[in-house]
């Protein structure tokens, strides 16, 4: 049979601390006149979570496959990146034919 979904060595991370409203204010202090609110003087560390490190498997065609685990472990990251709403920060993730991705929340 032929792979219908692979994954080899996976990476994915995400960027914590910045909402996107906090970010547009941050751009238009940083080019206002005033240079008490520009920031610019101050340097901010950004934070990183790895959501998948060094992922690889394989589903064929026709496969059904259940994702199981505690909590952060990465379970609708693998799902987000199968049904490609995500894209890895490295690795290859390769989909062939129509991926559906089911979630239940309990």
């Amino acid at each position: 049979m032929a792979r219908a979904i692979r994954f080899e060595r996976v990476w994915k991370r995400f960027r914590l601390g910045l909402t996107r409203r906090r970010h547009k204010r941050n751009l238009r202090d940083a080019v206002s006149r005033d240079p008490q609110r520009s920031g610019l003087g101050e340097r901010t560390m950004a934070k990183y979570i790895w959501a998948l490190a060094g992922v690889s498997f394989n589903v064929d065609e026709g496969e059904a496959v259940g994702i199981v685990g505690p909590n952060g472990s990465g379970k609708s990251t693998t799902l987000r990146l199968a049904s490609r709403v995500s894209v890895p920060w490295s690795g290859l993730v390769r989909t062939r034919g129509r991926v559906g991705a089911l979630i239940e929340l309990k």
